[in-house]
């Protein structure tokens, strides 16, 4: 049976309320930053700003999220707005979180950097969203049947239908919606790196956040 709590309820986050050095125990750090440390909100999500009637919000994946760098310096908050990045996600994920917020608290502007098409949800069943990506070994069979299923061409019909769906949903309901694509063109390469020494850091952050500021 359709779930219509899909599209219309936004979610909470992935992570416990609090502050905190690490994100989890999984988080590799490569070099020690003073004052460095995560805020989690009321709805688990990273940052002060809370979901609220009219917040503005950005989504995306872990450049989005901001892991490895401090409180205050995503480029999310460098906007003012909520930060619904989370860490892995997929455009699926995205593109839902992004109209049931719309759904539920009516902004008047979104910001969204896309991630990479191969990512996937699946829905079981029970109604459960499981997130996939396609590295490592897979662990079971809804997991291998996605691999053997994969390539570019589904990979970018799919990143094409979530970017589309949004776009039209955004224009439907007069909501300004500024993005990146997921040929993102800001280069993280030749900029010093997030303390994990693989996300961007600091300076990539503010140049995003620039960019948004002046479309």
């Amino acid at each position: 049976m359709y779930n219509k709590d899909f599209f219309t309820r936004f979610p909470l986050g992935l992570d416990d309320m609090g502050e905190r050095y690490r994100r989890d125990e999984g988080e590799i750090i490569l070099y020690d930053v003073p004052d460095f440390y995560y805020h989690f909100n009321s709805f688990r999500y990273r940052g002060h700003i809370e979901p609220d009637d009219g917040v503005p919000a950005a989504f995306g994946d872990s450049f989005t999220f901001g892991l490895g760098v401090s409180e205050g310096q995503h480029w999310p908050g460098l906007l003012g707005a909520f930060n619904g990045g989370q860490c892995s996600a997929s455009n699926d994920k995205i593109a839902r979180l992004a109209v049931s917020y719309c759904e539920e608290y009516k902004p008047e502007v979104i910001y969204i950097s896309w991630s990479f098409p191969a990512r996937r949800e699946w829905i079981t069943e029970e109604g459960e969203i499981i997130a996939w990506k396609a590295r490592g070994i897979p662990k079971e069979d809804w997991e291998e049947a996605f691999l053997n299923l994969s390539n570019d061409n589904w990979d970018l019909y799919n990143y094409t239908k979530n970017k589309m769906f949004v776009e039209n949903y955004c224009k439907v309901n007069n909501i300004k919606l500024s993005m990146i694509d997921n040929t993102n063109p800001f280069s993280h390469e030749d900029l010093p790196k997030a303390r994990d020494g693989d996300h961007p850091g600091v300076e990539w952050h503010v140049i995003v956040a620039e960019h948004f500021k002046n479309q």
